[in-house]
């Protein structure tokens, strides 16, 4: 029943995302996916949130695309010290349930 409510957000999100110009709609959907959040994380649902330059954690991240490091160096030249398993593009957040992982963070890492 949580993956429901996982899928539930993820089509907020993409909502929220793709809202156009109207101010009015972003904010109303941005307040309901905070509260939405608060409902989750009060229920023991807590986001998987990686930061670029993390290492991946097979535990919690799903590495959605490598990238060997010559590539990652011509592509994200803003990132200092580019590592093999270094996070270098988040694709999506992940979640955990009580500390086990649902559905994990998708990013792209260094190969």
């Amino acid at each position: 029943m949580i993956k429901e409510f996982l899928d539930i957000l993820k089509t907020l999100k993409m909502a929220q995302k793709n809202a156009g110009t109207s101010e009015s709609f972003k904010t109303k959907i941005t307040s309901f996916i905070e509260e939405y959040n608060h409902f989750l994380k009060q229920n023991g649902v807590d986001e998987i949130s990686p930061k670029i330059g993390d290492k991946i954690d097979l535990d919690i991240h799903e590495g959605a695309f490598p990238l060997p490091l010559d590539l990652a160096k011509q592509y994200f030249p803003q990132i200092e010290k580019l590592e093999a398993g270094m996070i270098i593009e988040i694709q999506s957040a992940g979640y955990s349930y009580h500390g086990r992982t649902l559905i994990p963070a998708q990013v792209g890492v260094v190969q």
